[in-house]
């Protein structure tokens, strides 16, 4: 769900034409559903790319606090 409403505001933030946004949207929602099966089949075999994930998540989000605050 969080990369959906990434892609809900990068299409805002883009475009100003409503169907630009709606097919964003559209799309974003479609490549979620259809990996959605393989990366948990995945993630169940092999249980250390989830905290890989989570790891790297964090770091990209203290990046970004980071980066609001400009103190680099």
């Amino acid at each position: 769900m969080v990369f959906t409403f990434a892609s809900v505001l990068t299409a805002i933030g883009l475009f100003d034409i409503i169907g630009v946004m709606v097919t964003a949207i559209v799309i974003a929602i479609l490549v979620i559903m259809l990996a959605a099966g393989p990366i948990t089949r995945s993630r169940k075999k092999h249980p250390w790319v989830g905290c890989l994930a989570k790891t790297l998540n964090n770091l990209s989000s203290i990046d970004l606090a980071r980066s609001s605050t400009r103190r680099h």
